[in-house]
């Protein structure tokens, strides 16, 4: 492994702990409380579209830029095209007809079949191993959008 690879794997468990500290943390009560993040009802479809973005391109880019030589420009540039078409297809289509992992699943495969035609046409070196650690990324990525949008669904049955 080399020196960039353990400093990749240190730093994304490190921000995984990080995660895992804002999960249980209890803003300094003893009562166990979780942070709670509402999207507002006004203008939330362009909230949810803003995270998904942001999500997807952390991944994506970083991925994209590790493993290939895409330029950042055409990493970023792809990532936009993939996150306006996983939040149509994805997001707006599939889940509200079937259900989380339903829209996970077509998220992750709408990435693989993606990336692998950008990587053609653009020439990266993206190997098959490389586009299905990008895939599996993007798609643990998207679970954790789909449960997001899940909770704050209920919350907003429950809101009323």
């Amino acid at each position: 492994m080399t020196k960039f690879e353990k400093n990749f794997v240190r730093h994304l468990h490190d921000g995984m702990s990080f995660l895992h500290f804002l999960h249980i943390s209890t803003n300094g009560k003893e009562n166990n409380e979780h942070i709670k993040v509402t999207i507002p009802k006004k203008g939330g479809f362009v909230v949810k579209f803003i995270f998904k973005l942001l999500l997807n391109g952390a991944i994506a880019i970083t991925v994209l830029l590790w493993l290939t030589k895409a330029t950042f420009w055409e990493a970023a540039i792809s990532s936009v095209v993939l996150s306006v078409i996983a939040y149509l297809l994805g997001d707006q289509y599939v889940l509200r007809i079937s259900n989380n992992t339903v829209a996970t699943l077509v998220d992750a495969v709408l990435a693989f079949v993606y990336f692998w035609v950008v990587a053609s046409l653009l020439k990266w070196d993206l190997s098959i191993g490389g586009l299905i650690f990008l895939t599996l990324f993007l798609g643990v990525g998207e679970a954790v959008y789909h449960r997001f949008l899940a909770i704050n669904r209920e919350r907003e049955k429950a809101i009323g």
